[in-house]
């Protein structure tokens, strides 16, 4: 009996020391609710940040996730703040225009006039179905319209949220709210057109008019391509890529040679998303430098992570990283990043393990932390979520910041699409173009199949952000 009561405390001992364990192990780690609540908060307390380069990361980290930036701190950073810092945040509020433009035009036509003016809810239930369906801006605005609709039982599904009594006066109070900013929106950029000193921030609020219909200024852009300054070629190439107009290809293909390196990264990556790769050579000739000094082969690199095919290019990252060519820690982690970008997730994890300040025998400085957090983000690559979420309270504002940005792009579609894809995948390490939802390939139905849905005017596709070059 003895010997039994003993065998039974020893147990219950174990028991317990075991739920210590467990308890101390689940106190060093948040869980990944609080985590996701974490980095939402960091994300616009950067946008405060009193640094101008953190503000800029924080603007590039919203667009890259589809998500809607606070107008108070965008308008304060378009307005008053450093020029690189000014160019993303007219870009960021021309795609929230566009925003806004979409969200009108998907709200109206959920009103038919055959039905006197009225919600058609038959017609809302099918609209938000495809659009949540959907890529890039179109879903993200579904997503939006979807949360408000489910204000007062937020886990109500499509169809008993539309059925509640309240779902066509919240529908006609969000239609009324987009058209509110929709018209105020030209005026922005405008007075940025006219008053800003920086030729770049011009250019910006060009592309702005243009995503609202407004093509008069459409020669500045052509102009900014033979301008005297570097800067303002690199950033007209960039955005001529970004309006996604076809009719662009030619004149930039004009400027492939041109004497600035990152011009000519930015020409062939807009020719790139205009459908014409003529250019990757280009970018593929600026990667197999064999100059130690060549500041623009990490760029080189990113740019071809973002266009660059699969079958070729993954052979050619796999050379800097083995070391076949001269190259910076920067780019080594470039080339992970960009592999990822092109399906083949094999060295990914070593971007966590730079994550948290090792790569190999180096120790790593905070920029280079950061860059590789921000390459996780880009790539939506999940597995890294606990090195990642270890970073969201570190010293440095932009290791913290680089951390939310990736921590919620685990939580986009995109990244259920790796993880989906890494799942299904014969060669978990290893995925083609297809297998992987890329930010910046938009998958078009086959004829006669029911797409995704395409808002008349809308939105084609999410391109990645590139930064203001100095």
């Amino acid at each position: 009996m003895n010997g039994t009561v003993s065998r039974i405390c020893r147990a219950g001992a174990l028991v317990v020391l075991a739920g210590l364990v467990l308890a101390a192990a689940c106190g060093c780690r948040p869980s990944r609710a609080k985590a996701v609540r974490t980095a939402q908060a960091i994300l616009p307390a950067s946008l405060r940040s009193d640094r101008s380069e953190v503000r800029a990361l924080a603007l590039a980290a919203y667009r890259d996730l589809a998500m809607a930036v606070p107008e108070e701190e965008l308008l304060t950073i378009a307005k008053g703040d450093l020029d690189p810092a000014r160019f993303a945040a007219v870009l960021v509020k021309a795609e929230q225009a566009r925003r806004a433009e979409v969200r009108f035009r998907l709200l109206s036509l959920m009103w038919r006039d055959e039905s006197g003016g009225r919600l058609d809810l038959g017609e809302a239930e099918t609209l938000l179905s495809r659009g949540l369906q959907s890529h890039g801006v179109v879903r993200a605005v579904s997503e939006e319209i979807f949360r408000g609709l489910r204000r007062d039982n937020p886990g109500a599904d499509l169809k008993s949220a539309l059925a509640d009594p309240g779902a066509p006066g919240r529908l006609a109070a969000m239609k009324d709210e987009a058209g509110r900013r929709r018209g105020s929106e030209p005026s922005f950029f405008e007075t940025v057109f006219r008053e800003d000193s920086d030729a770049s921030v011009r250019l910006a609020a060009v592309y702005g008019l243009a995503r609202l219909g407004d093509f008069r200024y459409m020669q500045m852009l052509a102009d900014g391509l033979v301008d005297s300054r570097p800067p303002v070629r690199r950033n007209a190439a960039m955005i001529l890529g970004l309006l996604g107009n076809r009719s662009a290809g030619g004149m930039l293909k004009e400027h492939l040679a041109d004497a600035d390196p990152v011009t000519r990264l930015n020409v062939a990556e807009a020719m790139a998303r205009l459908g014409d790769r003529s250019g990757l050579p280009v970018i593929r000739s600026m990667i197999g430098t064999d100059d130690h000094d060549a500041w623009w082969q990490v760029g080189a690199i990113l740019t071809l992570g973002r266009v660059g095919e699969s079958a070729k290019d993954i052979t050619l990252l796999r050379e800097i990283e083995g070391g076949q060519r001269p190259t910076t820690v920067a780019a080594k982690l470039a080339a992970f990043g960009a592999r990822a970008q092109l399906g083949d997730y094999s060295q990914a994890a070593f971007l966590a393990e730079a994550a948290g300040g090792k790569f190999g025998r180096r120790t790593l400085e905070p920029q280079d932390r950061a860059f590789a957090l921000q390459l996780l983000a880009r790539s939506a690559y999940g597995p890294a979520w606990h090195e990642v979420t270890a970073c969201l309270d570190d010293r440095d504002p932009s290791v913290r910041l680089s951390a939310a940005w990736a921590l919620l792009s685990f939580n986009t579609p995109r990244a259920d699409q790796v993880k989906r894809s890494i799942a299904g995948s014969r060669d978990p390490q290893m995925l083609t173009e297809r297998e992987v939802l890329r930010p910046v390939v938009r998958r078009e139905p086959a004829d006669g199949a029911t797409g995704p849905l395409d808002v008349p005017g809308g939105d084609r596709g999410k391109s990645s952000f590139r930064p203001y070059f100095p």
